[in-house]
């Protein structure tokens, strides 16, 4: 394994070396501070890992990660800050706090290449790029994150962005008028939606509703999916505010479970007898034997290709898996939509839905469960 640290503070790079020899891992490592030996050690070596020290959205850190994601999508990008808000910014794999313990780094490396590995897998990639369609993303989307970058946003153009899409726009007041959403008075635009619900909500749901709604797969299929799309994402929300997430991972949370079978979607949309011959009863190992790949591995390479946010990304990949995603002992979107998932799937009997005991052991949140099957009754009712 070869790793290139990369940090504007010296102190901190003295710091990794001493760490990266404490965890006796057999690797090559490199340590710099200069942004041309940087460019330089890049354009040189091949390496499997860059780590980086993040302190702003503008240093020399997250810069290092942006032209990586752009130039060098291969390497698998860790990064450590002191500022929780820098994971919104910075496209790395995985992240780390400062300061981090040898054991910490240990993990953090393996479990980064675990990362990259899984969505950067030939199969994947292969299976994926021999689809003859793929969902892309909606036009209606495109325009709101137009919007939402010019120099000055305006609520009142989303909506009316929203409204020009006559399918999509019913199917969100529908949404959001429903036991979903609990709003105590009935909306009857989407921009009165938008200023009630916040920008990403509704962001989020566009997508997913333009996905669904605009799709020209069998009609029953597609009800069944987005009903459930809608259910999971909404618990999953509820989850993650539970488990007292950042904002930010919160929306990241709700549209990962709007999302998390879109590769459903698109084992359905190109190879449809195959994906009906799956066997419920073991649909990992049939679907992995029919295809190479799992509904959740596929999702996740979509959603990436899309540069939808990390956090997405990691949640739809791993919400059957959540001891593979980017934090294995600690709350996540990847938690709450593996929650929201699993107890839809037994109607809310704890007992029976197949969580990852282990991952909700290690993040102490066992007593919530009971508490999340009532909340699922009440969006379900």
């Amino acid at each position: 394994m070869k790793i290139l640290f990369i940090d504007d503070d010296e102190a901190r790079l003295r710091s990794a070396r001493a760490l990266l020899q404490s965890t006796s891992l057999a690797v090559a490592a490199a340590f710099e501070s200069d942004t041309y030996q940087v460019d330089k050690r890049l354009a040189e070596t091949e390496w499997d890992i860059v780590v980086a020290g993040v302190d702003s959205p503008r240093s020399m850190g997250a810069a290092a990660l942006r032209d990586l994601e752009t130039n060098y999508p291969t390497i698998a990008r860790l990064a450590h800050s002191k500022v929780a808000a820098a994971r919104e910014h910075i496209g790395a794999h995985m992240f780390l706090p400062q300061p981090f313990t040898g054991q910490q780094l240990r993990q953090a490396l393996y479990g980064t290449v675990r990362w990259r590995d899984r969505l950067g897998s030939a199969s994947i990639s292969q299976l994926v790029t021999g689809a003859r369609e793929l969902p892309r993303l909606p036009e209606v989307y495109e325009k709101i994150q137009a919007e939402l970058n010019s120099d000055d946003p305006s609520m009142h153009k989303i909506g009316q962005i929203i409204q020009a899409d006559a399918a999509t726009s019913v199917q969100i007041l529908r949404i959001v008028n429903s036991a979903l959403y609990g709003l105590r008075t009935e909306v009857g635009d989407v921009v009165q939606a938008a200023s009630l619900l916040g920008i990403k909500t509704i962001t989020s749901l566009t997508l997913a509703a333009s996905l669904f709604t605009n799709s020209d797969l069998d009609h029953r299929f597609m009800k069944t999916m987005w009903l459930e799309s809608l259910q999971v994402g909404a618990l999953a929300r509820r989850v993650a505010r539970d488990l007292e997430l950042h904002r930010s991972e919160i929306e990241e949370a709700q549209l990962a479970g709007l999302l998390h079978d879109i590769g459903d979607f698109v084992m359905f949309q190109n190879w449809p007898e195959d994906y009906l011959a799956v066997d419920p009863a073991s649909w990992a190992q049939s679907e992995i034997d029919t295809f190479g790949a799992t509904h959740a591995d596929i999702g996740g390479f979509l959603t990436a290709v899309w540069e939808l946010p990390v956090g997405v990304v990691d949640a739809v990949a791993n919400h059957h898996t959540p001891l593979n995603g980017r934090y294995p002992d600690h709350p996540s979107p990847v938690t709450a939509v593996h929650v929201a998932r699993a107890l839809l799937d037994t109607e809310g009997d704890v007992d029976k839905a197949d969580l990852d005991r282990e991952h909700i052991q290690r993040i102490g949140r066992t007593p919530l469960l009971d508490l999340w099957a009532d909340a699922l009754h009440e969006i379900a009712a």
